[in-house]
């Protein structure tokens, strides 16, 4: 039987302080939802240990597509994309909720990498396998990272 990819989706409300001054979203909450996403995903699959202190960003590419506005809702969703050997590739998209009138709508897609660097390691290492049996990617992770 196949696995579903794992993912992780997450709901919260755009705060006052999510907003500059025109009223919509600002740049940093988009990357602050993906970072709510990851941590759900990864107590799901039971490896906040093996993973926060040793995945740093190598990568994020985030395309804009809508505003959010303050006390809007939006719906999150993260996805792990690729698994390589020491690299992990997700994808997102969030979503505002309809909102004031205006429909839902797409906001923010994209991709974020990770690459496996313990603590105190300044290379990039193999993932462990105790990462590697409970992270289900949506494609084979044959890259060559």
């Amino acid at each position: 039987m196949e696995r579903l990819p794992s993912s992780a989706t997450i709901v919260r409300r755009v705060e006052w302080s999510d907003t500059d001054a025109s009223g919509h979203h600002h740049n940093g909450l988009i990357v602050r939802l993906i970072e709510a996403a990851e941590l759900d995903l990864m107590l799901a699959a039971g490896v906040t240990e093996e993973y926060f202190a040793a995945a740093p960003r190598v990568r994020h590419d985030i395309t804009y597509s809508a505003p959010l506005d303050f006390g809007q809702d939006t719906t999150t969703t993260l996805t792990v994309e690729r698994l390589g050997n020491s690299s992990l590739t997700m994808s997102f998209e969030i979503w505002g909720e309809a909102y004031a009138g205006r429909p839902r709508a797409l906001a923010a897609s994209g991709i974020v990498v990770v690459v496996h660097v313990p603590f105190g390691e300044r290379k990039a290492t193999p993932w462990p396998d105790t990462v590697r049996a409970v992270l289900v990617p949506r494609q084979d992770g044959t890259e060559t990272d």
